[in-house]
């Protein structure tokens, strides 16, 4: 027994510590697994927007060459069909920087192509078939396989095709006529033959081709492309006139995937079915010259530099259970792990839709270490550190016994008289409890109860002390629990008048509509319950309501004992002022222009430009309305009158005088009555008293 009192100093922190560290276990496992799956989110995110862009990028081409398959029918007969298909072509690449070429070849093997260079001059080519025989076939055949690598070669090229196709190249002068710019004798050519043109007759619609390569060769500088091609073929009168096509430039796509920010090491590609990029963050990475050098073709995702992303497309197949060499069946998106290179990988997948045509899929991945590094690196730490927080936990349970005493405090000392999310805010922030401020914009809202001094006053002695409070108390209950619906922080009450803050001490951006819609609520049941009370043989009075909106200064004030968080400024007296001019304008709520400005939906009618007891200059005024009243026949021909009465117009008294007529309980209408009818004139009103 006395061993275990000697070590029980020990024993106790050893106890801790077991618990502490099956929690922190339990804690990393759980961290863990939601960052993982909020990595999985991102991926699907960044993979979501990919097919977005990526769809966007093939709507453009698909319903291009939609309308040129319709234009070409239309105009086919046009004598001035050249110039029109270039301006037509030239229209189109300036608005879509990623066509390519965009031509169309007819049944005959005549060819119409437009090119843009990397000037930016446009040129249009035509090829001509001059023959169309058996035997210009056989001539073409031959010159397609013959070498042109030296003057005797081209010129064999050239005489064996001269007499069966035309190649001519047009440019446009600085008016914009094309005119003849050049020849090419040695191009062989048959658009029919190509797998384009093949592809939209076979099927009598639009068709894709696969991704293909092709060099660029621009004033001696050699370039190498990447794109496809879509086509649709020509109908005219429900026979096959030919195809329309336009080649689709892939490196934009491969831009906007370098621009992606997925994550430290995180990056994103696109391949199709049989496995050969589309596109991927280098675009230069996605050409490969062929075993022999001279050509460049579409890479196959197997043979890219970035291991991570064969990985992942090796787990991919796996997951649908591809078979090897075969092309990757559609499936759902997928979440895919994988290793590569000793590192865990996680990776997303979704295909594009199926609207296209294109069996292609986005690939998204990232190293887990991008997510779970920074969380290992914490929490080994913790780890290491788990005795000395034993140790303090323990020697902190006093101080965490006095601070529970004061949570228990301040949540019964204020969760009566303060909105609970105030309450809230000072357990969670306690320094809130001692001196300091800031400047920030609140509302305010300020109601006085006129009448109820005067009914103790007629109860005298002889009333019952009783019912007074209660029927005060239902009062204040029912008006504070309007502010707490609306999440104002009751400031004070003072007997019977109420004073609300909004935005403080938690900021609401929206704390001039609150503080409005407070005001309306609390007039309603103010109304309601003094009406209640008179049934009940008690004349209980009519509440006073001012609100307005401005820059004051929030902070504890008192002392360190005596701490009372409040707001001081000019923009609460002057809350207070317009509840008190209620009184002389007849009203029961007067809200300033500063709080209406900040309304988009404000439905009131101006007061007037109020120059209030000890202020210098004027500040507008209006009445909040409910939609029903604003309106109402009433308030628009106060609104006709008021207008009237800013100007200054000699009608004003007559619009008045019949507006109140007709409405001759309405108080603004008699309040500007009586003041004209004294000799008053304009919007402007002076009061001399509070």
């Amino acid at each position: 027994m006395q061993i275990f009192k000697d070590y029980k100093q020990f024993l106790v922190p050893i106890l801790v510590a077991i618990p502490a560290v099956l929690v922190l276990l339990v804690v990393f496992h759980v961290a863990s697994q939601q960052m993982k799956d909020g990595a999985e989110a991102t991926l699907a995110n960044i993979g979501d927007r990919i097919v977005e862009k990526t769809e966007n990028f093939l709507e453009s081409p698909e319903y291009t060459v939609d309308f040129n398959t319709e234009w070409v029918a239309a105009n086919l007969d046009n004598k001035d069909f050249i110039n029109h298909f270039y301006l037509t072509a030239n229209k189109e690449k300036k608005h879509f920087s990623s066509f390519g070429l965009i031509y169309y070849g007819d049944e005959g093997g005549n060819h119409w192509l437009y090119k843009q260079d990397p000037d930016g001059i446009s040129r249009l080519r035509i090829i001509e078939r001059l023959d169309d025989s058996s035997r210009s076939k056989e001539a073409l055949d031959r010159a397609a396989n013959l070498k042109k690598d030296t003057l005797e070669q081209r010129g064999e090229i050239e005489r064996l095709i001269a007499s069966f196709v035309k190649t001519t190249w047009l440019a446009p002068d600085k008016d914009g006529v094309l005119h003849f710019d050049s020849q090419d004798p040695i191009k062989v050519y048959d658009p029919r033959q190509r797998p384009w043109y093949k592809g939209a007759v076979k099927n009598m619609g639009r068709f894709w081709t696969d991704v293909y390569t092709w060099e660029e060769n621009f004033q001696g500088k050699i370039s190498h492309q990447a794109g496809i091609t879509v086509s649709a073929p020509v109908i005219h009168d429900g026979q096959l006139m030919g195809v329309a096509a336009i080649d689709l430039v892939l490196q934009s796509i491969s831009k906007f995937l370098g621009s992606l920010t997925i994550s430290p090491h995180g990056r994103a590609f696109i391949v199709d079915s049989r496995g050969f990029v589309v596109g991927m963050p280098d675009f230069r990475e996605m050409l490969q010259a062929s075993a022999d050098g001279k050509d460049i073709r579409p890479i196959h995702i197997d043979h890219v530099k970035d291991h991570a992303m064969v990985a992942a497309h090796a787990a991919l197949r796996h997951l649908v259970q591809a078979g090897e060499g075969k092309p990757l069946q559609r499936f759902d998106s997928k979440i895919v792990h994988f290793m590569d290179d000793n590192l865990s990988y996680i990776s997303f997948f979704r295909p594009i839709s199926h609207a296209y045509s294109l069996d292609w899929y986005v690939g998204v991945l990232m190293p887990e270490e991008d997510v779970m590094g920074p969380l290992k690196q914490k929490f080994s730490w913790i780890f290491g550190a788990i005795l000395v927080v034993v140790l303090l936990f323990l020697a902190m349970i006093p101080f965490y016994m006095k601070a529970e005493r004061e949570r228990r405090f301040i949540t019964g000392a204020f969760s009566k008289y303060i909105s609970p999310n105030r309450v809230t805010f000072l357990l969670e922030n306690p320094e809130c409890l001692t001196l300091g401020g800031e400047y920030r914009n609140c509302s305010f809202v300020m109601t006085d109860l006129v009448g109820f001094t005067s009914l103790m006053e007629q109860q005298g002695d002889d009333g019952d002390p009783a019912t007074i409070i209660k029927t005060l108390n239902d009062y204040l209950e029912g008006m504070v629990k309007i502010v707490f619906k609306h999440e104002g922080t009751l400031d004070r009450i003072v007997g019977d008048a109420i004073a609300v803050l909004f935005s403080a001490p938690l900021t609401q951006g929206d704390h001039a509509r609150r503080a409005v819609d407070c005001a309306l609520e609390m007039d309603q049941f103010a109304w309601d319950f003094s009406l209640a009370r008179k049934k009940e043989g008690m004349p209980f009075g009519h509440t006073r309501i001012g609100v307005n909106s401005g820059r004051v200064l929030l902070g504890n004030f008192g002392g360190n004992d005596v701490f009372d968080y409040r707001a001081l400024g000019d923009p609460i007296n002057t809350a207070a002022r317009l509840e008190s001019v209620n009184n002389h304008l007849g009203t029961r709520i007067c809200v300033s222009g500063e709080t209406v400005a900040m309304l988009s939906d404000f439905h009131g009618r101006p007061v007037g430009r109020l120059v209030l007891k000890g202020k210098g200059h004027g500040i507008t005024a209006f009445e909040p309305l409910a939609r029903e009243e604003w309106d109402s026949d009433r308030v628009q021909a106060y609104q006709k009158a008021y207008c009237l009465l800013e100007n200054d117009d000699p009608g004003t008294l007559e619009a008045f005088a019949k507006a109140l007529e007709q409405w001759p309980q309405d108080p603004l209408l008699r309040f500007h009555y009586k003041r004209l009818q004294n000799g008053e004139r304009g919007a402007t009103v002076t009061f001399d008293q509070k």
